[in-house]
């Protein structure tokens, strides 16, 4: 019975003596909308360089230089979307390191 009586005791007095936690307020708050820039959300253009009529009337190395033209603008436009994909995912882990996400 002692004992029941000494750990209720002791357990009174160590919740008795915990530290109470100040309560703050907050008073305003404020929502920042932060986007990415323009030039790095605008739509990728798929370049269609190729006109049907003239490359079905060319010859084989004229459709050659077509194609070949075709497909060089294809790998420019693909670098350039590139290019945006990683800025923006540049701008998104900035984003992070400065909001915590």
């Amino acid at each position: 019975m002692k004992k029941i009586i000494t750990i209720i005791f002791i357990s009174f007095y160590l919740i008795g003596c915990s530290s109470i936690a100040e309560i703050k307020t907050i008073k305003e708050t404020k929502n920042i909308v932060v986007t990415p820039t323009d030039d790095l959300i605008e739509k990728c253009e798929v370049p269609n360089s190729i006109n049907k009529a003239e490359y079905i009337s060319s010859n084989n190395d004229k459709k050659e230089k077509i194609l070949t033209n075709n497909i060089i603008d294809l790998y420019t436009s693909i670098t350039k979307c590139n290019e945006q994909i990683s800025s923006l995912r540049k701008w998104f882990d900035e984003q992070k390191k400065i909001f915590g996400n």
